[in-house]
């Protein structure tokens, strides 16, 4: 009857095994899950909201004089900034869905 020779570098199934590898993937994940909140309360938060704003006061007819454009030219430049840091969040900075 052979013995089972087990390799020393495979766990044991059922074992929990405390590997460099595994701490190193949680503290990425623990990141960017903190990026992706403040990305969320910073950038996509605000834009969203100067949208609606936008679509809010060009749904009321006294706010659509000539008055008003300055703001809703502030209320899309603030909205097109925060597009815009979403694609440079999403798709320039190195994240873990883009690791090899």
């Amino acid at each position: 009857m052979a013995e089972r020779v087990l390799d020393s570098r495979r766990p044991v199934e059922g074992t929990i095994v405390d590997e460099p590898e595994n701490d190193r993937c949680i503290l990425i994940m623990a990141q960017n899950l903190v990026s992706l909140t403040m990305a969320f309360v910073m950038v996509v938060f605000p834009g969203v909201l100067c949208l609606a704003g936008i679509i809010f006061l060009s749904q009321n007819g006294r706010y659509r004089n000539a008055w008003y454009m300055p703001l809703y030219l502030a209320c899309g430049l603030m909205a097109w900034l925060c597009l815009w840091g979403l694609w440079v969040f999403v798709f320039k900075l190195p994240m873990l869905w883009k690791a090899q």
